[in-house]
């Protein structure tokens, strides 16, 4: 697509959103100074939504925390932590949430199960090396991470290449166990 046809389609757009790692982050890194610059633009012409499945201190860490926008910049992006599942805006003395739709204790109790019986009955062994929780309760969302949730982004690749189909596997059957 040539510049002037995005420039033409971009002109018409009531809102920008964007996935944080990944796509404006590396996953877990902090925002570099020249994203946060590119994005304080846009930010001076749309409103901004940025989505991810860390939890709301992941995205001060990585993402507000590091961009520091101004006042009248921040009020118009939106944040979404943990994919969504919860919401927060700027308001006149800081971030504040709108919502978060928090699973009940016993649903994600039932979740924690689940992932042991996975585990047990497919003799799911975590890799020797693990850095931080391999699963974590972010309370609108139970994460799995297979080397941890603290693991270098390098170390992540490597392990989802070589254990994709196990990933998968596991997948299943922890939908077959959760079908709610």
């Amino acid at each position: 697509m040539s510049f002037m046809k995005l420039r033409k389609s971009f002109k018409n757009k009531k809102l920008i959103v964007f996935d944080m790692d990944g796509t404006l982050t590396p996953s877990k890194e902090p925002i570099r100074r020249d994203m946060a610059g590119l994005l304080g633009k846009l930010l001076r012409r749309r409103p901004v939504a940025v989505i991810g499945g860390g939890k709301y201190e992941q995205f001060r860490r990585q993402f507000i925390g590091r961009a520091k926008f101004r006042t009248e910049l921040a009020e118009n992006l939106f944040l979404f932590p943990t994919s969504a599942a919860a919401f927060y805006r700027w308001r006149k003395s800081g971030w504040k949430k709108v919502y978060a739709h928090e699973l009940p204790a016993p649903v994600r109790r039932n979740i924690f199960a689940a992932f042991r019986k996975v585990f047990g009955e497919t003799g799911y062994k975590h890799p020797e090396k693990v850095y931080g929780r391999i699963i974590e309760d972010r309370r609108t969302q139970v994460t799995f991470s297979a080397i941890g949730q603290n693991a270098p982004l390098r170390v992540k690749m490597r392990w989802r290449r070589k254990n994709d189909r196990l990933r998968r596997h596991l997948a299943r059957l922890l939908a077959k166990k959760l079908p709610e």
